[in-house]
């Protein structure tokens, strides 16, 4: 499958590189996010192949980021974030399934050994009523879940099944890892791709079901970068998140978003500064449940609160296969984003993602997005999305310098 950053383009961007530095005022380019995409993934590789909250490779890249926007001449906090762990220490079982390809936990997983027949939901097990009659000791199998895996597994736990296993949505690709968002599921808990997930259920077969896991707490840290304004009443903000999951190096979920508000920042702190205060964030443990930007905007007293005109999430910019997409829940961002982008497509500002917080405190949001595993022309927009394989072949280089360079536009514009 192409890889919009393949030799051609990396080696082409790296001479680039090599050049005179660009004045700040000009566009930013392939190469200048490539210097950062390269950083990422040096760190990941020395990190055990990921950059994951709570471990040292998120703790290298906040120093990392902290480092250049402090050279660029920003106000730099990397205030401290208590969140709790997920980690296996062994990979799952489902019967004769392979661990990876055929079956992954889902986050916050309850741990646990059992052996029962699977017997698939007539529904989606989003209510407590489809669980009605459900035999204790089961393994439920959900089909075509339309809440969150949270919902489901809490109702099949209450109901007595032994497991809850979910089909992904996968023919051929290994299913993706999720959240489900923090503690308080016992039961083991798993996505299963497609095809061995309907077998099961067809077959209503005994199969053995084994994770282990555990949860602790652990600290990460965000970085929060200020520019003040001339006046300083409004404050507009643009942030995304820090960590990878533990799966890969997260080049582009969301090393993309990191290496474009760096440079966002490196031109923005060279510029003439606007009436409104900047501020640019970094979110950790984002993969677990947007832990760094909920304490973010827990922590901000309502005065303060009040003071936000805009935040924009940039997470995911740099898709392989790529559909520019914004969203915005204000007619003001909505118009700073259409003008820089005329062309991109429209997604949900529901989308889970570090704008959420914002968004819940009565904060405008945006953003801007690239795609995950929606599919173009297809193929998923991004096939290596929380795989392994998501790393510096696996960003196009140009596409997130170009969202970076409509970012820019827009923040200085809703900062005037």
């Amino acid at each position: 499958m192409r890889r919009p950053v393949a030799l051609g383009l990396l080696a082409a961007a790296l001479v680039a590189a090599a050049a005179p530095a660009a004045a700040p005022a000009q566009r930013i380019g392939a190469a200048d996010v490539v210097e950062h995409l390269r950083a990422l993934d040096g760190i990941a590789r020395a990190n055990g192949g990921n950059r994951a909250a709570g471990n040292p490779g998120e703790a290298a890249t906040v120093d990392y980021v902290a480092a250049r926007l402090r050279e660029a001449g920003w106000n730099v906090d990397t205030p401290p974030v208590t969140f709790p762990y997920f980690a296996e220490r062994a990979p799952p079982v489902v019967g004769a399934l392979q661990p990876g390809r055929d079956a992954v936990t889902l986050r916050y997983s309850g741990s646990g050994d059992v052996t029962g027949r699977v017997l698939p939901l007539r529904f989606s097990g989003c209510s407590p009523r489809h669980f009605r009659g459900f035999p204790r000791g089961r393994i439920a199998m959900s089909l075509y879940g339309t809440c969150t895996f949270r919902r489901i597994a809490i109702n099949a736990q209450r109901a007595g099944a032994a497991a809850v296993l979910f089909a992904s949505g996968y023919v051929r690709r290994p299913p993706t890892t999720a959240t489900m968002l923090g503690p308080g599921v016992t039961i083991p808990a798993l996505a299963l791709r497609d095809p061995p997930a309907l077998r099961l259920a067809r077959a209503r077969a005994t199969v053995n079901v084994r994770v282990d896991a555990f949860v602790e707490d652990r600290t990460g840290r965000n970085v929060v970068a200020e520019l003040p304004g001339t006046t300083g009443r409004r404050v507009v903000m643009a942030g995304g998140h820090l960590d990878s999951v533990p799966e890969g190096p997260g080049l582009n979920d969301n090393g993309s978003g990191i290496a474009a508000l760096i440079e966002i920042g490196e031109r923005l702190a060279a510029a003439p500064r606007p009436p409104a205060t900047l501020r640019l964030g970094f979110w950790t443990a984002e993969e677990l449940n947007l832990n760094g930007s909920r304490a973010y905007v827990g922590a901000l007293p309502p005065a303060e609160r009040r003071r936000f005109a805009a935040y924009l999430n940039l997470d995911m910019v740099g898709s392989p296969n790529p559909v520019p997409e914004i969203y915005a829940d204000h007619p003001r961002i909505r118009r700073a984003l259409r003008r820089v982008l005329p062309r991109a497509g429209r997604t949900s500002v529901l989308a889970g993602s570090d704008h959420l917080p914002f968004r819940g405190a009565g904060i405008p949001v945006g953003g801007i997005f690239t795609g995950a595993t929606e599919r173009r022309r297809g193929r998923e927009r991004d096939p290596c999305y929380h795989r392994p394989c998501d790393g510096l072949a696996n960003v196009d280089a140009a596409m997130t310098a170009r969202m970076a360079q409509a970012a820019r536009v827009a923040l200085a514009r809703l900062a005037r």
